[in-house]
């Protein structure tokens, strides 16, 4: 109803064809007490992932298989698409909507404007997934995870576990024996594809204003995790929205730095290693 709403304003006020409207869930159906609104702890009361093995917190399909709606009024034919895309996908497609070129960014996604525009398909070779511990790659129909749970906290299913989800989708028998050429294949990509990610660390950008002028604040992790979630729980206490609009004070960015906000804004008023 609130996607309606906003939608209905968006054709009011004259907009509605000039505004791209993306719409996806994040993750399978959630196993968390703290999503029921009436008090009543049921572990399984809130969704289902149908045919699919596994739910949120799981890297088998009912935790990463999800709906996806893009929209742009009068520029958008009605289909559907079953070719699986990733939310990565969304950043290059939205960028060229709007005249950019994704070709001229290092970015993990691929323009879907193609098929947006009923022009044909384009699909990943491979798509990778990491979820506390769990790797997920697939190549086509085929689909690896390295060390999957289907439930939060208890035993993997599987050290390695392939699925043909054309025959398959609910990932119920396990190929890795009978398809060891490919399963080796898949998982050196995906150990690799992991290897890069933690040695490159996670690099977050935040623009914020420094008398007129706006700089970015970078800072870089180890490894994947926590440490976004901390760093953005850093920057949306200390820095609202309101406040990175607004001049800083040295006081405020000393604050940041000893709450560990990273290398911010040096003496001469530029970013440490811009």
């Amino acid at each position: 109803d609130g996607v309606g709403e906003i939608r209905n304003e968006l054709k009011k006020l004259g907009l509605l064809e000039n505004t791209i409207i993306y719409f996806q869930s994040d993750n399978g159906p959630s196993r968390e007490s703290r999503n029921w609104l009436d008090g009543t702890e049921d572990y399984f009361y809130g969704g289902t992932a149908g045919v699919f093995s596994g739910h949120k917190f799981s890297l088998f399909e009912g935790g990463i298989r999800i709906p996806a709606i893009l929209s742009w009024y009068g520029r958008t034919n009605g289909s559907v698409e079953n070719a699986p895309h990733i939310s990565t996908d969304i950043f290059p497609t939205i960028l060229e909507l709007c005249g950019g070129n994704p070709d001229e960014y290092e970015l993990d996604g691929m323009s879907l404007v193609p098929m947006v525009k009923g022009e044909g398909s384009a699909e990943h070779e491979y798509l990778f997934w990491e979820m506390e511990g769990q790797t997920a790659a697939r190549k086509g129909k085929y689909k690896l995870v390295l060390n999957g749970q289907l439930v939060e906290g208890e035993e993997q299913r599987a050290e390695i576990f392939l699925s043909d989800l054309e025959s398959d989708p609910g990932e119920k028998f396990n190929l890795a024996d009978e398809l060891p050429e490919l399963c080796n294949e898949m998982k050196e990509k995906a150990d690799d594809v992991l290897k890069a990610a933690q040695e490159d660390g996670v690099k977050v950008y935040i623009l914020t204003k420094y008398g007129d002028q706006m700089y970015p604040v970078i800072k870089n992790y180890d490894t994947l995790g926590d440490g976004v979630v901390s760093l953005y729980k850093q920057s949306f206490e200390g820095a609202t929205t309101s406040k990175i609009t607004e001049t800083l004070s040295d006081d405020y960015i000393a604050e940041r730095m000893n709450a560990g906000f990273g290398k911010y804004i040096s003496a001469d008023k530029k970013v440490d290693g811009s």
